[in-house]
């Protein structure tokens, strides 16, 4: 049969300088309005080489680090506890245009996806994140040398 090639495999022998080191260093940053301009900026090169959708999955990095600083920044005083509307805050401060329902959205995913531990309370639009690891490593997520 035929295989697919890894992520991985897709990345070699593809001249990324003028353009990956721009975006990745938005990820850890988690300035999402700088990222998706990269992206959008790049859009096309991706496309034509086939990489534009892993490219893409760093945008979940992105909101992490954008909902791990919010964390950071407000070292809430409830424990784990942070006002839904603080996030739309943040983003509104760096410029992205992210609507309250969207950000619930991103935060529920990201809890689905394991890149954070917690809950939503609706009834309080509280995130309420855990006591212990609220922000699992990066190799504990992705798995440390997976394709």
């Amino acid at each position: 049969g035929c295989e697919r090639p890894s992520e991985v495999d897709a990345f070699q022998g593809l001249d990324l300088t003028s353009c990956a080191p721009r975006l990745l260093a938005r990820s850890p940053q988690g300035n999402i309005l700088s990222f998706e301009r990269g992206l959008a900026e790049h859009q096309r090169y991706f496309i034509v080489k086939g990489i534009y959708l892993s490219i893409e999955r760093l945008q979940k990095i992105v909101y992490r680090s954008l909902v791990r600083k919010t964390f950071l920044i407000l070292q809430p005083t409830k424990g784990t506890r942070i006002p839904l509307k603080a996030f739309n805050q943040v983003a509104e401060g760096i410029g992205a245009d992210i609507g309250e329902d969207e950000m619930e959205c991103i935060l529920a995913n990201l809890i689905f996806e394991g890149l954070m531990k917690g809950y939503i309370s609706h009834k309080r639009k509280m995130l309420v994140l855990s006591n212990q690891t609220a922000f699992p490593s990066m190799s504990s997520v992705f798995g440390a040398g997976s394709t």
